[in-house]
């Protein structure tokens, strides 16, 4: 399966349809400004020039006192800590239960770990959409945030032990 890349003003997202129009939505009518303010960065899978798949990634902080104990480990002080946040992921319906969105999942793992070996990034975060979003995340060890059930973590070290497994099978 080919790699995703960084959207492009060229590609055609007009036909994108996952089935969450929110989603929808955000590809055809904010994630290019956004990517071109550089607040979030979204990566597409393609095929002919239609994106059939992305997802947007951006860098934040938490409140350390929002944390569980595994984030906020000691040594971190009092600090905000810094997350990167998958803030989207989505699969046109047309290519839906053909693990793209696995592939996608780990692409942006991938890119966390390389963006983690240059700045500070204690954990991934996504905000699953749905219960369906939760339970496609929590099949890759993602944990609730403690304020909010469908807001996920996985640790950096979790990302990069879970990358070199599915890198070696």
């Amino acid at each position: 399966m080919k790699s995703p890349c960084r959207l492009e003003a060229g590609h055609d997202t007009r036909a994108f349809d996952c089935g969450d129009e929110l989603l929808n939505s955000f590809l055809k009518k904010s994630a290019w400004p956004n990517q071109v303010s550089k607040s979030t960065f979204t990566y597409v899978l393609i095929e002919e020039n239609r994106v059939i798949a992305y997802y947007s990634l951006a860098v934040g902080s938490v409140i350390h006192e929002e944390v569980l104990a595994p984030v906020s480990k000691s040594g971190l002080g009092k600090k905000d800590i810094t997350v990167l946040r998958i803030s989207r992921l989505a699969v046109d319906r047309t290519k839906q239960g053909q693990q793209i969105g696995s592939h996608m999942l780990k692409d942006a793992l991938s890119r966390a770990c390389a963006i983690a070996q240059n700045t500070g990034i204690r954990c991934v975060v996504v905000d699953a959409k749905n219960e369906a979003a939760e339970k496609f995340y929590r099949q890759y060890n993602f944990e609730p945030w403690p304020i909010d059930g469908f807001c996920l973590y996985l640790l950096m070290k979790d990302v990069r032990t879970s990358l070199s497994y599915t890198e070696a099978n």
